[in-house]
Protein backbone atom coordinates (compact mmCIF):
# COMPACT_ATOMS: atom_id res chain seq x y z
CA UNK A 1 0.00 0.00 0.00
CA UNK A 2 1.70 3.31 -1.12
CA UNK A 3 2.02 5.73 2.02
CA UNK A 4 0.47 9.18 1.88
CA UNK A 5 3.61 11.99 0.44
CA UNK A 6 4.14 14.41 3.42
CA UNK A 7 2.88 17.80 3.03
CA UNK A 8 5.03 20.32 1.64
CA UNK A 9 3.38 23.20 3.69
CA UNK A 10 5.28 25.49 5.47
CA UNK A 11 4.29 25.06 9.42
CA UNK A 12 2.96 27.96 11.12
CA UNK A 13 4.31 29.03 14.46
CA UNK A 14 1.53 28.81 16.88
CA UNK A 15 1.26 32.52 18.63
CA UNK A 16 1.71 31.72 22.95
CA UNK A 17 -1.00 32.21 25.46
CA UNK A 18 -0.47 35.51 26.67
CA UNK A 19 1.75 36.57 24.39
CA UNK A 20 -0.44 40.00 22.99
CA UNK A 21 -1.36 40.96 26.63
CA UNK A 22 2.73 40.99 27.30
CA UNK A 23 2.76 43.34 24.33
CA UNK A 24 -0.24 45.11 25.22
CA UNK A 25 1.81 45.83 29.05
CA UNK A 26 5.07 47.02 27.34
CA UNK A 27 3.23 49.79 25.09
CA UNK A 28 1.46 50.72 28.34
CA UNK A 29 4.36 51.03 30.86
CA UNK A 30 6.48 52.60 27.96
CA UNK A 31 3.31 55.24 26.69
CA UNK A 32 2.65 56.10 30.33
CA UNK A 33 6.46 56.72 31.41
CA UNK A 34 6.97 58.57 28.14
CA UNK A 35 3.80 60.54 29.36
CA UNK A 36 5.17 61.66 33.42
CA UNK A 37 8.37 62.50 31.21
CA UNK A 38 7.27 65.03 29.10
CA UNK A 39 4.88 66.10 31.94
CA UNK A 40 7.66 66.60 34.31
CA UNK A 41 9.47 68.37 31.54
CA UNK A 42 7.10 70.85 31.42
CA UNK A 43 6.09 71.15 35.07
CA UNK A 44 9.73 71.07 36.71
CA UNK A 45 10.57 75.06 35.98
CA UNK A 46 7.65 76.06 37.55
CA UNK A 47 9.25 74.43 40.94
CA UNK A 48 12.79 75.49 39.97
CA UNK A 49 14.03 78.40 41.34
CA UNK A 50 16.29 81.76 40.12
CA UNK A 51 19.62 82.71 41.47
CA UNK A 52 19.64 86.18 42.79
CA UNK A 53 22.14 88.76 44.19
CA UNK A 54 22.96 88.03 47.64
CA UNK A 55 22.83 92.06 49.83
CA UNK A 56 24.35 93.37 52.49
CA UNK A 57 20.88 92.78 54.14
CA UNK A 58 20.80 89.31 53.50
CA UNK A 59 24.40 88.63 54.74
CA UNK A 60 22.92 90.63 58.12
CA UNK A 61 21.10 87.65 58.62
CA UNK A 62 23.29 84.83 58.04
CA UNK A 63 25.42 83.12 61.31
CA UNK A 64 28.86 82.53 59.47
CA UNK A 65 31.83 80.67 60.42
CA UNK A 66 33.58 83.48 61.38
CA UNK A 67 31.78 84.32 64.05
CA UNK A 68 32.89 81.71 66.16
CA UNK A 69 36.76 83.28 65.72
CA UNK A 70 35.80 85.71 69.34
CA UNK A 71 35.69 82.41 70.86
CA UNK A 72 38.69 80.01 69.20
CA UNK A 73 41.25 82.45 68.28
CA UNK A 74 43.17 79.77 67.00
CA UNK A 75 40.16 78.98 64.07
CA UNK A 76 41.34 79.70 60.70
CA UNK A 77 38.28 80.19 58.25
CA UNK A 78 39.19 78.55 54.71
CA UNK A 79 36.77 81.23 52.32
CA UNK A 80 37.40 78.64 49.67
CA UNK A 81 34.83 76.22 51.65
CA UNK A 82 32.13 78.92 52.31
CA UNK A 83 29.47 79.38 50.09
CA UNK A 84 26.07 81.84 50.30
CA UNK A 85 23.53 81.78 47.65
CA UNK A 86 20.08 82.80 47.57
CA UNK A 87 17.03 81.67 45.41
CA UNK A 88 13.77 83.14 44.31
CA UNK A 89 10.95 81.08 43.53
CA UNK A 90 7.78 81.20 41.26
CA UNK A 91 5.24 81.55 44.30
CA UNK A 92 7.57 84.19 45.50
CA UNK A 93 9.21 82.11 48.14
CA UNK A 94 12.84 82.93 48.77
CA UNK A 95 15.82 80.51 50.61
CA UNK A 96 18.71 81.90 51.23
CA UNK A 97 21.82 80.17 52.49
CA UNK A 98 25.33 79.83 53.90
CA UNK A 99 26.96 76.62 54.03
CA UNK A 100 30.92 75.92 55.40
CA UNK A 101 32.58 72.29 55.40
CA UNK A 102 36.13 72.45 56.56
CA UNK A 103 35.72 68.86 58.57
CA UNK A 104 39.07 67.35 56.49
CA UNK A 105 40.82 70.38 57.26
CA UNK A 106 42.40 71.58 60.72
CA UNK A 107 41.12 72.96 62.55
CA UNK A 108 37.94 71.85 62.00
CA UNK A 109 34.47 73.10 61.62
CA UNK A 110 30.35 73.15 59.59
CA UNK A 111 28.10 75.71 60.01
CA UNK A 112 24.89 75.41 58.03
CA UNK A 113 22.34 78.85 58.18
CA UNK A 114 19.30 79.03 56.33
CA UNK A 115 16.30 81.69 56.14
CA UNK A 116 13.44 80.89 54.08
CA UNK A 117 10.52 83.40 53.39
CA UNK A 118 7.49 81.14 52.06
CA UNK A 119 4.48 82.08 50.74
CA UNK A 120 2.30 81.98 53.91
CA UNK A 121 2.55 80.22 57.39
CA UNK A 122 1.12 76.86 56.00
CA UNK A 123 3.90 76.74 53.41
CA UNK A 124 6.67 77.61 56.11
CA UNK A 125 5.41 75.08 58.54
CA UNK A 126 6.20 72.35 55.79
CA UNK A 127 9.85 74.00 55.07
CA UNK A 128 10.38 73.59 58.46
CA UNK A 129 9.88 70.30 58.63
CA UNK A 130 11.54 68.86 55.73
CA UNK A 131 14.57 71.31 56.63
CA UNK A 132 14.28 69.68 60.53
CA UNK A 133 13.72 65.98 58.74
CA UNK A 134 16.49 66.41 56.56
CA UNK A 135 19.45 67.57 58.95
CA UNK A 136 22.82 66.62 58.21
CA UNK A 137 23.90 62.99 59.70
CA UNK A 138 27.76 63.66 61.01
CA UNK A 139 30.01 60.31 61.52
CA UNK A 140 29.11 58.85 64.95
CA UNK A 141 27.11 61.91 65.95
CA UNK A 142 24.21 61.62 68.12
CA UNK A 143 21.77 64.32 68.55
CA UNK A 144 20.40 65.47 72.23
CA UNK A 145 16.84 67.23 72.50
CA UNK A 146 17.17 70.28 74.64
CA UNK A 147 13.86 72.13 73.36
CA UNK A 148 13.34 72.86 76.83
CA UNK A 149 17.12 75.24 77.23
CA UNK A 150 15.58 77.35 74.42
CA UNK A 151 12.45 78.16 72.33
CA UNK A 152 11.92 80.51 70.15
CA UNK A 153 8.61 81.46 67.88
CA UNK A 154 5.94 79.03 66.66
CA UNK A 155 7.91 75.86 66.26
CA UNK A 156 11.80 75.49 67.30
CA UNK A 157 13.85 72.48 67.59
CA UNK A 158 17.04 73.26 69.99
CA UNK A 159 19.84 70.37 70.70
CA UNK A 160 23.33 68.90 70.77
CA UNK A 161 25.47 67.43 68.73
CA UNK A 162 27.72 64.75 71.09
CA UNK A 163 30.37 62.61 69.69
CA UNK A 164 31.08 59.46 72.26
CA UNK A 165 28.56 61.86 74.96
CA UNK A 166 31.01 64.91 74.38
CA UNK A 167 29.58 68.10 72.60
CA UNK A 168 30.62 68.80 69.35
CA UNK A 169 28.09 71.04 68.32
CA UNK A 170 24.92 72.24 68.06
CA UNK A 171 21.85 72.95 66.26
CA UNK A 172 18.47 75.20 66.23
CA UNK A 173 15.32 75.79 63.78
CA UNK A 174 12.89 77.34 64.20
CA UNK A 175 9.60 79.06 62.46
CA UNK A 176 7.56 82.16 62.78
CA UNK A 177 4.55 83.25 60.71
CA UNK A 178 5.84 82.70 57.26
CA UNK A 179 9.50 82.21 57.72
CA UNK A 180 12.05 79.40 58.85
CA UNK A 181 15.31 80.36 60.10
CA UNK A 182 17.93 77.06 60.88
CA UNK A 183 21.32 77.08 61.75
CA UNK A 184 23.65 73.74 62.29
CA UNK A 185 27.59 73.57 63.57
CA UNK A 186 29.83 70.38 64.22
CA UNK A 187 33.16 70.60 65.49
CA UNK A 188 33.50 74.72 66.08
CA UNK A 189 33.14 76.16 69.79
CA UNK A 190 29.77 75.78 71.25
CA UNK A 191 30.36 74.70 74.81
CA UNK A 192 28.55 77.22 76.08
CA UNK A 193 24.66 77.14 75.62
CA UNK A 194 24.65 81.18 75.81
CA UNK A 195 27.29 81.72 73.17
CA UNK A 196 24.99 79.89 70.56
CA UNK A 197 21.78 82.14 71.46
CA UNK A 198 23.93 85.06 71.78
CA UNK A 199 24.98 84.56 68.16
CA UNK A 200 20.77 83.36 67.24
CA UNK A 201 19.70 86.80 68.92
CA UNK A 202 20.43 89.35 66.09
CA UNK A 203 19.11 87.52 63.05
CA UNK A 204 16.43 86.55 65.12
CA UNK A 205 15.51 90.24 65.98
CA UNK A 206 15.23 91.05 62.34
CA UNK A 207 13.52 88.37 60.99
CA UNK A 208 10.27 89.42 61.28
CA UNK A 209 11.30 92.82 59.40
CA UNK A 210 13.74 91.09 56.97
CA UNK A 211 12.37 91.82 53.39
CA UNK A 212 14.59 89.15 50.89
Amino acid sequence: MSQPAPSTAATRPQPQEGSLWRVLAVVLVATTAGGLILAGFLIAPRFIGKPVQVTDRDRAMLIVAGDFQRWSPQLIVHNDREQITKTRYDDEAVELVYHYDALSKEPSGYVHCEVVVAKDAEAAETQYDARFAAMPIFDRVDRVALNEQFAWGEQSQYGELQRDKNLCGRYFYCRKGNRVYSLVVCGLNTQFAAEFSELLAGPLDRLADYEP
